[in-house]
């Protein structure tokens, strides 16, 4: 998948600095582990099943739209317009890794002559390489006219126990260290007023409201090009140039203007010291000058998440979230094929949509379901535990033992693997969140296939038609697969190894 440097150590990689006891678990268990004594686990809807592949549609993003306008738009945080195909699109890039996803969103910044939108669950500043790379992106910021400044907002997730705005703020006094003035820009951060069990997990910039890169990557240190702290994570991004960056313009704009404390950074001309003060969260006016201009003709369709204040797991049916009726409508449709990637595959309605995926292509010629999942999520005996009395789902390894293996589709159609970095020999660090059915389709964004995505989190995902994107997407996880190890070759591996905690 990434081309990425790391040292020489192949060994198992410990990516445990979010266990169970990240902020979306630790506000779960606070109150879920008592409610788990009154209230049962609860099953997935089982959606609408499909007997004949032969019967299937051919356009499912169309199918999609349908059932998101039906539905009016619930849990989308966009205003139902938003929720439609947009087609002057054109998919510039699939960005392999933390490296390359930063990379990109310092030679996007660079050019900026209006707005930049950066939306992040969690920004760590020390050691962190996409810190410095948009610092001195933003040094090189010229608005379009002479007097304007490029307004610079930074949107990020309140976790409980610590600020989060502490990391940005101490990134911006490191650029302003390095020569960022801010004669030619306006910087203002934003934290998400989360509830009690929703969290702003979108990952995503927006330049100009004409590029976005939507990833599931974090500016953290788990994203540099070498190994931090024993490890790093794989990543997964997708530039697109044309109309869906302005989708998700505004659906950054709705969570500022609804949900979130903004303060602006302000320098002292005399002693240069910086100083926040708040304001009042306000959005430019849009479109910019040239982001109607044609640039292409793929389909893309924003399918998101709002946040829900609700404890995950104790609730069925889901939310009618645009994000679930996408993944289920295609994991429900899938004519040949379909790939799964995801730190985490938790979630009850995941599970048994996969299952009804490998059933209902059993005995066709080259079908295929593969799920490539992180090693080991929260497998130790007492996260074990307790995830089950949160009723947050079970680690990875019990679902493949528990329920893809039992399938009578397993080995034929059904497979699953932990990651391994085709690149380096690493197994286990993978953070990556993608979906592609029929080498046509790809949903690709910040939702992981867990309890906490389907049930409460705000998410940011598209759904693309691009049958040569795709294709791309697929070859690049061709090689992390053939590279990682059977279910059974893991098994082996983990009887002989102390296994390191992964954690999405």
């Amino acid at each position: 998948m990434a081309k990425h440097h790391t040292g020489e150590d192949s060994s198992l990689q410990d990516t445990s600095s979010l266990t169970l006891w990240d902020s979306r678990h630790l506000k779960t268990l606070l109150c879920s582990v008592l409610i788990s004594c009154t209230v049962g686990c609860t099953g997935a809807r089982s959606g609408n099943e499909v007997t004949n592949v032969s019967s299937l549609p051919n356009n499912l993003m169309a199918d999609v739209e349908e059932k998101i306008q039906d539905t009016g738009g619930i849990r989308s945080g966009l205003e139902l317009e938003d929720l439609r195909i947009t087609k002057n699109n054109r998919v510039r890039d699939l960005l392999v890794g933390g490296p390359n996803i930063f990379e990109r969103y310092a030679k996007l910044i660079e050019k900026a002559r209006h707005e930049v939108l950066i939306a992040v669950y969690v920004w760590e500043h020390e050691n962190t390489e996409a810190v410095p790379l948009i610092g001195e992106a933003l040094k090189k910021v010229r608005a379009s006219r002479p007097g304007e400044k490029v307004s610079v907002r930074i949107l990020f997730s309140r976790r409980p126990f610590s600020e989060n705005i502490e990391p940005v703020q101490a990134s911006v006094a490191s650029w302003v260290a390095d020569g960022l003035t801010f004669d030619h820009i306006n910087i203002e951060l934003g934290t998400y007023r989360q509830t009690s069990f929703d969290n702003l997990h979108d990952k995503y910039i927006v330049v100009d409201g004409r590029h976005v890169v939507v990833t599931g990557a974090n500016v953290q240190p788990k994203n540099n090009s070498l190994p931090s702290g024993g490890a790093f994570w794989q990543e997964l991004g997708v530039w697109i140039e044309g109309e869906t960056a302005g989708v998700t313009a505004r659906s950054f704009d709705k969570k500022w203007l609804e949900n979130t404390d903004a303060v602006r950074a302000n320098q002292d001309p005399e002693t240069g010291e910086i100083k926040y003060s708040t304001v009042a969260p306000s959005t430019p006016s849009r479109p910019f000058p040239g982001t109607d201009k044609k640039v292409g003709n793929t389909p893309v369709l924003a399918v998101p998440q709002d946040g829900l204040n609700r404890v995950p797991g104790f609730y069925d049916p889901y939310p009618d979230s645009p994000q679930n009726i996408a993944m289920l409508h295609l994991m429900n449709h899938a004519r040949s094929s379909l790939w799964v990637v995801s730190p985490n595959i938790s979630s009850s309605p995941f599970i048994s949509a996969t299952l009804r995926a490998a059933r209902r292509l059993r005995g066709k010629p080259g079908a295929q379901v593969r799920v490539l999942y992180s090693a080991a999520f929260n497998n130790s005996f007492f996260n074990t535990v307790i995830a089950h009395l949160a009723n947050m789902g079970k680690p990875n390894e019990q679902v493949v033992l528990q329920d893809f293996k039992k399938s009578e589709d397993w080995g034929s159609v059904l497979s699953a693997r932990p990651y391994r970095n085709s690149r380096n020999n690493s197994v286990g660090a993978n953070h990556a969140k993608i979906m592609v059915v029929d080498d046509r389709y790809v949903v690709a964004g910040s939702a992981n296939q867990d309890i906490f995505a389907w049930y409460t989190s705000s998410e940011y995902n598209v759904l693309i038609d691009d049958p040569a994107f795709a294709k791309k997407v697929v070859r690049n996880l061709e090689d992390d697969w053939n590279a990682s190890p059977s279910f059974d070759e893991w098994l082996k591996q983990r009887s002989q190894t102390e296994l390191p905690e992964v954690s999405p």
